[in-house]
């Protein structure tokens, strides 16, 4: 019982302690809490810190399965979908025609690694979701369809190291070429549109009572989400879905992302990703190290193939569809890197006029990136 407790509390407590140590130490918060959460929960998985504790499986599987439902309500309700509307006409087609090259570049990988890799299809929903969205939809879709957490890690792993490797690329011989094969005209107006991203990273301040005390009123109106959510999934299926209750959630914390009082919450974004830390942490200590290695040569060909399979579609399709260089720079980050590197693109390209272009671009692929990664995990699996 006490071996179980203490197993909890580590779950629990030390995404808190990563959390107040990236506000004090630089260096903590660049390399993220969510790095350093896979980190411990792999070594302590797999060094046999864990072993021997009454119901592991089930504390882990209980953690899990209530983590992602309680986060997906808090990232969702900052969401500012008004926002949307101010965004000019091109740049929605900019939106359509990249996410449309990560779904083609997704399915043609699929069927060109799908005999090399054990749960290709599962793989397949979860790229859509990441490199639509972000983290969160990695985590997401792999609660939906019940993937294997060796997989789960390997994909967010590598997937880190080939983002940043695209990342480097685009500002880099990226930002010449299509500065040349492209138009150079920004899309977006900088005085039209101001929009604003709570940084992932941004926990200062979140403890403090006349913060706190809000934030419970967010988790409130989150696990009121969830609970609704189980009741559509019986309603609809008869039984507990998460594929149901994830995206009935979703749907629901959008709805809600448009109250005023609940949209305003300061830090519920943030508090939303502690959860999606706690989920890292137990993700990672359920990971086994051989397996890692047995998955990791099929699935790193297959991400590489998508991030820059895809990036070879967008440039073709931007010059037919006249989207301008760096536009298509900062959209290809916030789909592929997540928004909160846009802000560091447009610094290097030295044009903040499509900053609020691709924070936007890749807002919308956020609350989009759910029911696009299960549609076509579940379409390629028919095939």
């Amino acid at each position: 019982m006490i071996n179980s407790i203490v197993v909890i509390c580590f779950y629990l407590l030390v995404p808190v302690v990563l959390i107040m140590a990236s506000d004090r130490f630089v260096w903590i918060n660049k390399i993220g809490a969510v790095i350093f959460a896979y980190a411990l929960g792999f070594l302590a998985g797999n060094l046999g810190l864990l072993k021997d504790i009454p119901n592991l499986p089930k504390i882990q599987d209980t953690i899990n399965s209530v983590s992602i439902p309680l986060a997906l309500p808090l990232l969702l309700f900052t969401l500012d979908i008004r926002s949307w509307l101010k965004v000019s006409g091109k740049a929605v087609v900019a939106l359509v025609v990249l996410v449309f090259c990560v779904i083609v570049a997704v399915a043609s990988g699929y069927f060109l690694f799908k005999n090399e890799i054990p749960e290709a299809w599962k793989i397949s929903g979860m790229l859509l979701g990441v490199y639509t969205g972000g983290t969160p939809n990695l985590a997401s879709i792999h609660s939906m369809l019940n993937s294997d957490p060796n997989v789960f890690l390997t994909v967010n792993t590598i997937d880190m190291m080939v983002s940043s490797v695209y990342l480097l690329f685009l500002m880099t011989l990226g930002k010449l070429f299509f500065r040349w094969f492209l138009p150079n005209k920004a899309l977006v107006n900088p005085e039209i549109i101001e929009i604003t991203y709570e940084d992932e990273t941004h926990y200062k301040g979140m403890f403090k009572k006349n913060n706190f005390l809000p934030l419970l009123k967010a988790v409130m109106f989150s696990v009121l989400v969830g609970a609704i959510s189980i009741g559509v999934s019986f309603l609809i299926v008869g039984q507990l879905s998460m594929l149901v209750l994830i995206l009935s959630i979703t749907s629901g914390s959008i709805g809600l992302s448009l109250v005023k009082s609940i949209n305003t919450i300061k830090y519920a974004y943030q508090a939303g990703m502690y959860f999606i830390i706690v989920f890292c942490l137990v993700v990672a200590s359920m990971a086994n190290i051989q397996d890692l290695g047995h998955l990791a040569g099929g699935i790193f060909k297959y991400i590489t193939f998508v991030v820059f399979g895809s990036l070879v579609l967008k440039t073709l399709l931007s010059k037919l569809f006249k989207i301008d260089a760096d536009t298509l720079i900062v959209a290809s980050t916030a789909l592929i890197c997540s928004p909160p590197f846009v802000p560091m693109m447009a610094g290097a390209l030295k044009n903040k006029q499509v900053m609020v272009t691709g924070i936007t671009i890749g807002i919308i692929g956020y609350a989009i990136g759910n029911y696009l990664g299960v549609t076509i995990a579940y379409v390629l699996n028919g095939m």
